[in-house]
C-alpha cells in the first residue's frame, strides 16, 4: 500500500474478505433472508473479531448490505454496506461508502459518507386510499411498498388512484381492517347448497381474508352468465 508522497511506501496491514464477523458475545444481527444462505455457507459458524490476526489494522468485509463498525484487538473490521438498497427489508436504512486513512501502527480513522443521490425505500402503512394518496404525492422520489387498511378488496378505481399518485410503487398490500373473518364466514368447508356466486364469494374470503369488492362480484356475474349463455 502506498501513500500520497511519491516513493514513500507505508507497510500497513490491510486485510479484505467476504465473511460473516461478529463480536463475540453480542446478538448477530437479523439480517434478509437473501443474505443468510452465504452466512452460512456449508453450516459455517461466524468469525469472531477476535480471530482476526492482531497485525491487521483495517478488515474490510463484503456481503452484508448494512454498513456496521467492530473493534478489533488493534484496528476496525468494517461492513461498508451497500451504496443503495436492493430490497424491501433494507427500508430506511442510510446508505453510503466508508473513507477511512491508515498509518503504521496506528488505529484507522473512519468516516462513513452518507450517498443521498440514490431512490430511498420506503415502507408505509395508511388507514386508507385517501391518506395513502396524500402521502405518496409528498413522497414521489421513493420506491414505496404500501400497506392500505380496508374493508374490502381494493378496487380498480382505488389502485388507478393509487398508481396516478405515484410511479414508484413496488407493491400494494390490502390489509383487512379487522384481521379475522367470523367462523360463519369463512368456512374450511364446501356447502355445496350454495349458488356460484356465494361459493366464490366465500373462496375469496378464505384466499384473501377480504370480502370482494362490488366490481369484482359484478365481473364475476358477467363471467358466470356468459358460461351460462
Amino acid at each position: 500500500y502506498w501513500s500520497t508522497t511519491p516513493g514513500l511506501v507505508l507497510p500497513v496491514n490491510i486485510l479484505a474478505a467476504h465473511l460473516f464477523v461478529v463480536k463475540k458475545g453480542v446478538k448477530l444481527p437479523e439480517e434478509p433472508e437473501d443474505e443468510k444462505p452465504i452466512l452460512y455457507i456449508g453450516g459455517a459458524q461466524p468469525v469472531y473479531t477476535s480471530n482476526i490476526p492482531k497485525q491487521i489494522q483495517y478488515t474490510a468485509l463484503g456481503h452484508l448490505h448494512k454498513y456496521n463498525l467492530m473493534e478489533t484487538s488493534k484496528g476496525v473490521a468494517v461492513y461498508s454496506g451497500s451504496p443503495l438498497s436492493y430490497s424491501m427489508s433494507e427500508a430506511g436504512q442510510e446508505k453510503g461508502v466508508v473513507v477511512f486513512e491508515i498509518k503504521k501502527n496506528k488505529k484507522p480513522e473512519v468516516k462513513f459518507v452518507s450517498l443521498k443521490c440514490g431512490r430511498a425505500l420506503l415502507r408505509k402503512r395508511t388507514e386508507s386510499v385517501e391518506e395513502a394518496v396524500a402521502w405518496l404525492k409528498e413522497h414521489q422520489h421513493a420506491l414505496v411498498e404500501l400497506t392500505v387498511l380496508c374493508d374490502e378488496f381494493l378496487t380498480v378505481d382505488d389502485r388507478k388512484a393509487l398508481n396516478e399518485a405515484h410511479a414508484g410503487i413496488i407493491t400494494v398490500i390490502p390489509e383487512r381492517r379487522h384481521k379475522k373473518l367470523s367462523e360463519d364466514s369463512v368456512s374450511s368447508e364446501i356447502d355445496l347448497s350454495m349458488n356460484m356466486e356465494e361459493l366464490f364469494k366465500k373462496y375469496f374470503e378464505s384466499k384473501n381474508s377480504l370480502e370482494p369488492a362490488d366490481d369484482l362480484m359484478d365481473l364475476f356475474r358477467e363471467v358466470l352468465g356468459e358460461v351460462e349463455e
